[in-house]
Order: structure tokens, then sequence, then C-alpha cells
């Protein structure tokens, strides 16, 4: 013969807050790993903007500094005979935001570099696939005051059978509104010349 027993009342309940806490608390941490998830994508985005604009800035400065050693390595850029408002320039015509050089005054020499700008590249627009002197860029070579700058004594050479001349080498590459970055630098040097070839 089985036994059978019977409880009287009803079971013992569980107190009304504990009813949902594990739901709840699982929810808290999905939202804090959310956020952080969130906050993580956020500053990897800034810092791959911030990683791309320095690549930018320096990249138009490699270029500025392109054009203004190719201004050097031309002798005849180097007003040496002129006046102190004597300059000569060059821009790359109607692309980009370089500034522009009169026509009175366009007789610098840059050396030829390949590529051309795309025949679709709207005007005032920087081409990235063309040489580097062909768009956005200005280059300007010019005589500084005053007419005679003496000869540095550190050149070790007869400082009376020279003399010198300042001049002010110019170099801008401006395709900002293209997203390919601006720069603009300016080098002063002195080109030493013999008294022979003075011309007063």
């Amino acid at each position: 013969m089985k036994l059978i027993t019977y409880r009287t009342g009803s079971p013992p309940k569980t107190p009304q807050h504990q009813h949902g806490i594990a739901l709840a608390t699982a929810l808290i941490f999905l939202v804090i790993i959310t956020v952080l998830g969130l906050a993580a994508v956020r500053s990897s985005t800034t810092e791959l903007r911030l990683a791309n604009n320095e690549q930018v800035r320096v990249e138009a400065l490699q270029r500025a500094q392109a054009v203004v050693d190719s201004v050097i390595s031309v002798d005849s850029n180097f007003p040496i005979n002129g006046n102190t408002s004597y300059k000569i320039c060059y821009d790359s015509g109607a692309s980009g935001n370089q500034a522009s050089c009169p026509a009175a005054d366009a007789s610098l020499v840059l050396p030829e570099q390949s590529g051309a700008p795309s025949a679709t590249t709207p005007a005032g627009e920087c081409d990235p696939n063309a040489g580097i002197f062909k768009t956005g860029v200005y280059a300007e070579a010019r005589r500084l005051p005053p007419e005679d700058v003496p000869v540095p004594g550190n050149l070790f050479t007869s400082m009376d059978k020279f003399h010198t001349a300042a001049v002010a080498v110019r170099g801008q590459y401006a395709c900002g509104n293209t997203g390919l970055g601006s720069a603009d630098i300016e080098q002063g040097l002195l080109k030493l010349v013999p008294n022979a070839n003075r011309i007063n």
C-alpha cells in the first residue's frame, strides 16, 4: 500500500523583486557593450581621418618643395642681373586654386614632367594623374633687396671678385579643393656671381 501525502496551502513564492532580474542584468550589459563598441568605432574613424589628413598635408608639402627644387635646378630662372623688383613666374593654368602668373612675367622654366591634365577634369580642379607641374602649381623667382648682398666670409673666395644676389623662390601646390592638400613654400638663397658678369 502506498502512502499519499497532501500539502495544504500553496507552494512558497519567490519575492516579487527577483522576477526577471537575469533579463534586466543581461540587457544592461548588452547596452554597455554596445556603447563601448560604438565609442571604439568612432575613435578609430577619427584616428583614420587624422592620419589621412596628415598624409595629405605631408604630400602637399613635398609637392610644393619639389616645385621649389625644380625652380632652383634651372640656372636661367634666377634674375641675377635685374633690379630688385624683377620677378618671373609660372602657373599651371585654370586648374586648382593657385596664384596666377601675369603673362608679362611668365618666363620661369620648370623641367618637363610626364602626364597631362585629363580632358574631363573640370576647370578649377586638380588632376592627381597629371604630372606634378600640370595642375594646381604656381612657381616664382624674384630678386630681393638690397641690390648687393655682402659675400659671406665663410665662402673662402676672393670677395672683391664676386657679388651676390638674394633671390626668393616660391613654390605653391594648391589642390585643397579636390582633397589633395595645399602648401605654399618660400625659400631664400644667395647666388654668387662674378663681377665681370654684373650688369648695372
